[in-house]
């Protein structure tokens, strides 16, 4: 099985532009990528992974891959693009990976500004049991996160009945994460969904739009999932590594 896992933004959040790549910030001794490729690596049937960039950041992650211990599975694609100005969104992105990488299978998709603290596995056996897209998806009480990420309602048998990307007014308590297993029926659904003009830029959005037209599943996951957005969040998340490291 294949992954993706998207990291070509530019970091404005974080005033990063023409410094380093979220997803090469370095949380508790290795970089972000690090996290992202040893929580991949604990399913043996991934076997490869390609790491979607930009082109200003190209040169940095081809520099980290050389001594980095997954050279082996990683496989490095620049979209391209130099700034913010011609960015392709995260669905643009993700249909040109597929597009170009002849990805024609059921594929795992992560973005590269998350860290996740549980087994993948579970994750993937669920998803080996249904016919469709599953996402994984956290409780939380917090409004904030809610009204900022996309929420999800479920109906039996863990059948999505509701996507809703950034709600003013959240209906349900289950947060999507930026972790996906993709089905192989779903992906020529990218391009469609950029033809009609939708939004490329949250993957959410995409979602919001296709569990409509292909089943979309959700798994609950136990533990933790840090998200790196801004520089704020960044500290808090490298002292709380500092923390469990003392301990």
């Amino acid at each position: 099985m294949q992954a993706v896992i998207l990291a070509a933004g530019f970091g404005r959040r974080m005033g990063l532009q023409k410094e380093n790549p979220k997803a090469l910030l370095e949380i508790g001794g290795m970089p972000i990528i690090d996290h992202i490729l040893g929580f991949l690596g604990q399913a043996p049937g991934i076997d490869r992974v390609s790491v979607r960039t930009n082109a200003l950041y190209y040169p940095l992650f081809k520099e980290w891959l050389k001594n980095s211990e997954f050279t082996g599975m990683v496989e490095l694609c620049s979209n391209g693009v130099q700034s913010t100005d011609g960015s392709l969104g995260a669905v643009g992105d993700l249909e040109e990976v597929c597009s170009g990488k002849n990805i024609n299978e059921d594929f795992i998709m992560v973005a590269g500004n998350s860290i996740f603290d549980f087994s993948i596995l579970p994750f993937l056996e669920f998803s080996g049991t249904v016919d469709g897209d599953v996402v994984a998806v956290a409780e939380t009480t917090g409004r904030k996160a809610l009204k900022a990420g996309s929420v999800v309602k479920v109906a039996g048998e863990s059948r999505v009945i509701e996507f809703e990307e950034k709600p003013s007014r959240p209906r349900s308590k289950l947060l999507a994460l930026p972790l996906y297993r993709v089905s192989r029926e779903t992906i020529p659904q990218f391009k469609k969904y950029i033809m009609d003009g939708n939004d490329r830029d949250n993957l959410g959005s995409f979602f919001a739009w296709s569990y409509r037209r292909r089943p979309l599943y959700a798994y609950q996951v136990e533990g933790e999932r840090y998200d790196i957005t801004d520089m704020p969040s960044y500290k808090r998340i490298v002292s709380l590594f500092e923390k469990k490291a003392r301990t």
